[in-house]
């Protein structure tokens, strides 16, 4: 009835070391949690836990797999992670009841630096920089922080 994997693979073994590729985006994301819960002690934020959850599908698909499937599923985890700090960030600026017309300004932006980066992997610094002007701008707005 269950499909099983086989997790006998040695060889994700030698890929280890690359599990600290995670560990940026990880405390990225719990920075993000921990920023939306000091507003909204009580709700869970769905699309949050959604990307979390994809994050840890991949890597118990990459831990069950060979050594260069292994990295590529570290790497979209990353992915998920990075993409649920921006949707907690981004939550936050939304839901924001009034902002000025210098706060639309630097939400503009941030978008547009946002869209010049899409299709760019997670491991370049524009991705960051964009996590760290939402992060920014989110508790600037919330007094977060």
């Amino acid at each position: 009835m269950y499909n099983t994997l086989d997790c006998n693979n040695k060889d994700y073994i030698k890929s280890l070391n690359y599990l600290g590729h995670l560990e940026s985006p990880l405390n990225d994301f719990h920075e993000a949690v921990a920023d939306f819960n000091q507003l909204y002690k009580n709700k869970l934020f769905k699309q949050g836990l959604i990307e979390f959850n994809n994050a840890l599908s991949h890597l118990f698909a990459g831990f069950c797999s060979s050594e260069t499937s292994f990295k590529k599923n570290i790497s979209k985890a990353c992915t998920h992670l990075h993409r649920g700090s921006l949707d907690y960030y981004k939550t936050l600026i939304k839901n924001k009841e009034s902002l000025t017309h210098l706060q639309k300004e630097k939400l503009i932006d941030i978008r547009k630096l946002e869209m010049d980066s899409v299709g760019l992997e997670i491991t370049n610094n524009d991705k960051d920089e964009i996590l760290i002007e939402y992060r920014d701008f989110a508790r600037k707005l919330h007094s977060i922080g």
